[in-house]
């Protein structure tokens, strides 16, 4: 008996010692864990901040970056569920008044996407986009979009239905024309009291990278000059300029400005299967193009589905149109949970995979890993689209033939025509197949590619997390004396702003 209770008293003392050995700081972080694994978000994120600052006042600054990094993982997941259920009923009750309450209550249960924070139910909030593109029977009725969708078809019936003119330019030999050239300016102008006192701000501003269908790049110029540390990069596989800003050294308000020219050709690729070439399965290329990584995973039920839809296919460009039909017609456009994929680490591939749904980001992922699961080199390009007048945020697929080179496929702007059928009822169904089939093998001039593949690193690294790592669609940030990584980020997207013009 007095064993035992030595045995009790020694390991009782252990726990203490180690407890001790801890500190404050490691006891605080403990628990912020537990907190944060059980949704309790409001009390992770006070532990986490009661924990940098003991870690910050004894000097653990990894300590301290694995805190601030905690806290900004949370505020992001909040951001992508932002809505409890008495604003959804409100904003559903306002949006569709003729619906019968039970039928929206309906929507809530089945409809839309949530997750408990802090015990409590909490809804996407992009919930009122979503029920518009996923569902058929649910439409939101907006005066305006019949002329916005009027006018945005016009400028894609250019696009999809090229001039007799331009059709006798398409050989073979010539899968680049109608060049047009951008005027692209990067503008932020942040308060001086938005800003830490001091510390040092590091930002990667996005830029055009050369590609065969983007050239002629120039930047015409970069303000403030003297905080360029390292060449820009316009001849990789991610377009950037990388600025360190002193803070303690800005006197007034921080501006900054880029401004760049590019040339975007149309791309017309005119394929003869029989001649895409064969693939070096030992080169670097085909072996970076065909892994699982990223947001660009292969599960086996991935490559189940590509196989089921290639079926019996081998020929690598015939296997990546059943690939791009595929999703063209049967993954619904939606806009995704974003950041809080990026937060928790859950790949983009897998998510559309599993849910059947999916933005354009999501999309040419779900085609790159369907892609690569049977063998055929394939990537997701990100930049802006400026098709329909104005600049957006974009992404879509690429697919690697030897005797070719990289060939665009974008899923989600084929789609278009299809969605604005739904308050343009003109729009044919000859206009909803061209749009499809324009854009496998085809693509407008009217992009800004910024990076070649959705799994690039910045250049140097970043230490901390950035706003959306697979998007470098807008100035990234590093700020180690920003006690709130999400609001300094936030901070830099609301005085930011990009401009680009078309020059002919």
């Amino acid at each position: 008996m007095k064993k035992i209770i030595f045995l009790i008293f020694l390991m009782f003392l252990s726990q203490f010692t180690l407890s001790a050995l801890a500190g404050e700081g490691d006891i605080l972080y403990e628990k912020a864990v537990e907190a944060e694994k059980t949704g309790s978000y409001t009390e992770a994120c006070r532990l986490y901040d009661e924990a940098r600052k003991e870690f910050a006042e004894t000097g653990k600054t990894t300590k301290v970056d694995t805190c601030r990094a905690s806290v900004d993982r949370i505020n992001k997941i909040c951001m992508d569920y932002g809505y409890a259920e008495d604003k959804v009923k409100e904003m559903l009750s306002e949006k569709f008044k003729n619906t019968p309450e039970e039928v929206r209550n309906f929507w809530i249960k089945e409809r839309i996407d949530n997750i408990i924070i802090d015990g409590t139910k909490y809804y996407s909030t992009h919930f009122l986009e979503n029920l518009n593109y996923r569902y058929k029977d649910i439409k939101i009725d907006d005066p305006n979009d019949y002329e916005k969708n009027k006018k945005s078809f016009a400028k894609l019936k250019n696009i999809i239905y090229p001039t007799p003119e331009s059709n006798y330019s398409r050989q073979l030999w010539q899968p680049y024309r109608n060049p047009v050239t951008f005027l692209g300016t990067h503008t932020l102008d942040i308060p001086k009291d938005k800003l830490p006192e001091t510390g040092l701000l590091k930002l990667w501003f996005p830029l055009p990278v050369l590609t065969g269908a983007q050239r002629d790049v120039k930047i015409i110029s970069i303000t403030p000059e003297e905080y360029v540390k390292m060449p820009v990069q316009i001849d990789s596989e991610l377009g950037l300029a990388f600025m360190e800003i002193p803070l303690e050294k800005v006197k007034g308000d921080l501006k900054c400005k880029i401004q760049f020219l590019f040339t975007r050709y149309e791309q017309n690729f005119i394929i003869d299967p029989n001649n895409a070439g064969e693939y070096d399965r030992e080169s670097p290329l085909y072996k970076e193009y065909t892994s699982s990584r990223g947001n660009t995973m292969i599960t086996p039920e991935i490559k189940e589905k590509a196989l089921e839809i290639a079926g019996s296919e081998k020929n690598p460009c015939k296997a990546a149109k059943k690939i791009y039909y595929y999703i063209v017609n049967n993954i619904k456009y939606s806009l995704m949970p974003h950041l809080s994929l990026d937060a928790t680490g859950i790949a983009e591939s897998i998510y559309i995979h599993n849910h059947g749904y999916g933005d354009c980001g999501t999309q040419a992922a779900y085609f790159a890993a369907l892609c690569r699961s049977v063998g055929i080199p394939a990537r997701t390009t990100g930049g802006y689209q400026m098709i329909l007048g104005t600049e957006s945020p974009h992404f879509w697929s690429e697919f690697y033939l030897p005797n070719y080179g990289w060939i665009p496929a974008d899923t989600s702007i084929a789609q278009i025509a299809e969605e604005m059928s739904k308050t343009m009822p003109e729009i044919t169904d000859n206009d909803i197949k061209a749009c499809k089939d324009y854009f496998f093998a085809s693509q407008d001039p009217y992009r800004f590619v910024i990076q070649k593949d959705i799994d690039i690193a910045l250049t140097p690294p970043s230490s901390d997390p950035i706003f959306l790592k697979m998007a470098i669609q807008f100035p990234a940030m590093e700020c180690k004396t920003a006690e709130n990584i999400t609001a300094m980020e936030i901070t830099l997207l609301n005085y930011y702003k990009l401009e680009i013009k078309p020059l002919n």
